[in-house]
């Protein structure tokens, strides 16, 4: 009894130091909750609620001191209102709440097992709670406003407890942050601990960083996700969801909601409905087989924060859950703001509506629909508009003009030992210095990123040693020049990563820059790709699914190195197509490139010598082709200027056959035009079966080349049809006749 007395006494001297004015609707709510576990009445609670004289209806305080019931809220939250609002409390009594808070002095108490619940629990004595070590990250912990938060699995054993922890920052802190100190504000320090007694022994700040209840080592501790080790977690079964005891025995007819965080599920469960969170430790349950036990056959309504990621999060689940039988919509409660969730719906609406009930509110958010697809992007005009606004000079643009820019992917191919790592190594090293090469203009002075997984460091030795030899003796280029294009390129080996492996980690390399790369050079594409080349899926996956977002994110162009099939017979028809075919593998890995160019051997002009090819986005360089060679006196790459005899023998040769063709054509021409007698007449048709009968070669494609050679010469004229002579017919449109014979002038 005399524990029920001093909890009462504490809630009251609590109360006398809270002002009412200063609190929103739901923290008014909490503390008639916290009231009433205590043992006061609702005496006690109208008498303070009068001093909000603005806010206050009585005719609403019976009902809502009936709706509340004991040990949801316990007066710890009493006490932490009150020293938030500069009061004084000297003791604290037990808070026996599901998601509890903590206050500086005093450590967290949970509820009594269910077996105990007939009489009082001795109290233990208040343990006070160590200061916190030194954060990870600046900013200073809100040890005031801990959180925890106790998950349950099926068979209601506690096996999980989560602890949220704000940080909050200085206003200097803030504007150092910049553009993030939004993002900072809201953040949380989630730790997952293994307390196995939780529910009886008190969790302090020793409790909590004892290393014990850590998967982890000391090393890992920092902000972010951890897991912990008593058969859940990290490589185990998965964590158990968000108030899982309780849909162990929901009806089957029964709605599952979804909201994204603890704190919308419980305030979502306190109105009577059932409810879990569809996002955990990094993302969301994607696990079908997670949620197959408790949603298969069931209606779901996920209800998403009203965000970009809170999307994300929710199609991913939803995802999940129709795999596992489930009848799934999304919603967003209509009216939160940018970035609200459930929460912030439930206390807008309490606060402009403080009479509703909860029977009322659940009729409401039962009548949510799902919201209608809509095509997220920019008009065409819009797009237009912009683009003028920003002008002529695109900022992304890296290899003029625009054939490479931001985010985009160039692939380059060669055959095997070509020497395709030192012709990008130039290129890496020319564009550092904003310089062009073979034929490739920077837009600036570029920074680049190579990946490669074949060359050790004595091979990237001699090729550095080839170019460093061309920038001094063939471009002369000052040796301060020399050393800051070696400055700018930075090389990096692996062998170890390929497939979503290798996104994950080019990530982390891209975000470790001190200084962000402009191009990423990843030789060979053979050694990262991870799946089968020649699958279009595998490749589409490579490189839409895991490369594409990486480089969009960290705003690089991306040239990748790759092989070329072996030589066969040319495909006729467009120049860019017919390139594309010489790539090894799927025809998805040139699709998905914006730009390409391959390096093919020039056999007519010996050893050494190739033809650097154009493919797509070629014709923005100015050029289709361009001849290079291997330099004479090391490993580089220049254009090859030499006449070349053999390609001009060749060349001459080819206009001889032509004129000779040109001759031939003509005399057929001749010959056709005497078939047509003075003053005759004939159609086409008639004319190729002369032609035939009189055993002119050919077939009737050549028949008609002759016939139009003749045309071009004057030898035969066509034109309309003469009725008067009998010409044409039904259908017939011209005739062909023979031309005027040439005239000449006698000089005599």
């Amino acid at each position: 009894m005399n524990n029920k007395k001093n909890d009462i006494d504490t809630a009251r001297e609590a109360l006398r130091q809270i002002d009412p004015a200063a609190l929103d609707y739901e923290t008014w709510l909490k503390v008639g909750m916290a009231l009433k576990s205590a043992g006061a009445t609702l005496d006690d609670w109208d008498a303070w609620s009068r001093k909000d004289t603005e806010r206050y209806d009585g005719k609403v305080m019976a009902s809502k001191w009936q709706s509340f019931h004991g040990g949801k809220v316990g007066i710890g939250t009493l006490v932490h209102l009150c020293k938030e609002q500069g009061g004084r409390i000297d003791t604290a009594p037990q808070d026996p709440g599901h998601g509890l808070d903590w206050d500086a002095e005093i450590g967290p108490r949970r509820t009594a097992t269910p077996e105990a619940t007939t009489a009082p629990a001795p109290e233990p004595t208040p343990e006070p709670v160590a200061t916190p070590p030194p954060a990870k990250v600046k900013g200073r912990w809100q040890t005031q406003a801990i959180t925890v938060y106790l998950y349950r699995n099926a068979a209601g054993e506690l096996v999980k407890t989560q602890v949220r922890i704000p940080i909050v920052y200085s206003e200097a802190e803030l504007a150092q942050a910049g553009e993030g100190a939004e993002l900072k504000r809201k953040t949380f320090l989630k730790f997952y601990a293994a307390c196995p007694d939780a529910d009886t022994a008190p969790l302090t700040w020793e409790g909590l960083h004892n290393r014990s209840c850590w998967a982890e080592g000391e090393k890992n501790l920092r902000a972010g996700d951890f897991a912990f080790d008593l058969g859940y977690g990290k490589g185990r079964r998965p964590d158990p969801l968000y108030n899982e005891s309780a849909l162990a025995g929901m009806d089957p007819d029964a709605v599952l909601y979804c909201v994204e965080g603890e704190k919308d599920a419980d305030n979502a469960a306190a109105l009577g409905l059932f409810v879990t969170c569809h996002k955990a430790a990094g993302g969301a349950v994607k696990d079908a087989k997670q949620w197959e036990p408790f949603t298969a056959g069931r209606r779901v309504v996920i209800v998403q924060d009203n965000d970009k990621d809170g999307h994300n999060f929710a199609i991913e689940a939803a995802a999940a859950m129709r795999e596992a039988g489930a009848r799934v919509r999304v919603v967003t409660p209509p009216g939160v703001p940018d970035k609200g969730d459930f929460s912030d719906w439930l206390e807008e609406l309490r606060r402009r509506e403080p009479t509703i009930d909860d029977a009322e509110i659940r009729k409401r958010i039962e009548a949510w629909e799902p919201e209608p697809l809509k095509i997220i992007g920019n008009s065409t005009g819009d797009i237009l508009k912009k683009v003028q606004a920003e002008g002529p000079d695109d900022p992304n643009e890296l290899i003029r003009h625009r054939f490479l820019c931001r985010g985009g992917v160039c692939l380059f191919a060669a055959e095997t030992g070509v020497g395709k790592s030192s012709l990008i190594n130039q290129l890496a090293h020319y564009f550092a210095l904003g310089l062009p090469t073979l034929g490739f203009v920077p837009k600036r002075p570029l920074r680049t990123l190579i990946i490669q997984a074949e060359n050790d460091e004595r091979d990237i030795a001699e090729e550095l040693s080839g170019i460093t030899t061309l920038m001094d003796q063939k471009s002369h280029l000052a040796e301060s020049d020399i050393a800051a294009a070696l400055s700018r390129v930075t090389i990096v080996s692996d062998c170890y990563n390929a497939g979503g492996l290798f996104s994950a980690w080019l990530n982390d390399q891209l975000s470790a820059c001190e200084v962000r790369p402009d191009l990423v050079f990843i030789d060979p594409l053979f050694a990262f790709a991870g799946g089968d080349v020649i699958k279009a899926a595998d490749m589409s996956q490579f490189l839409r699914e895991c490369v594409n977002p990486v480089i969009r994110k960290h705003k690089v162009g991306v040239i990748l190195v790759h092989h070329v099939n072996k030589p066969k017979n040319e495909r006729p028809g467009n120049l860019e197509s017919a390139t594309a075919y010489k790539y090894s593998g799927s025809i998805e890995i040139i699709n998905m490139a914006r730009a390409s160019f391959i390096l093919e051997a020039d056999p007519a002009a010996g050893r050494g010598c190739f033809i650097l090819r154009a493919g797509k986005r070629g014709q923005r360089l100015g050029w289709n082709e361009k001849r290079v060679k291997w330099g004479d006196d090391g490993i580089y790459w220049e254009e090859n200027r030499d006449p070349l005899p053999e390609r001009l023998d060749k060349a001459a040769q080819d206009k001889r056959k032509r004129e000779e063709n040109e001759g031939i054509m003509a005399d057929r021409a001749r010959a056709v035009a005497e078939l047509l007698l003075p003053g005759e007449a004939l159609t086409q048709t008639l004319l190729q079966s002369r032609m035939t009968g009189k055993g002119f070669p050919g077939t009737t494609k050549t028949q008609l080349a002759i016939i139009q050679k003749g045309i071009d010469l004057g030898l035969i004229i066509q034109r309309p049809p003469d009725p008067e002579k009998g010409e044409g017919g039904r259908g017939i449109s011209t005739v062909l006749a023979r031309g005027p014979e040439p005239t000449t002038t006698d000089p005599l």
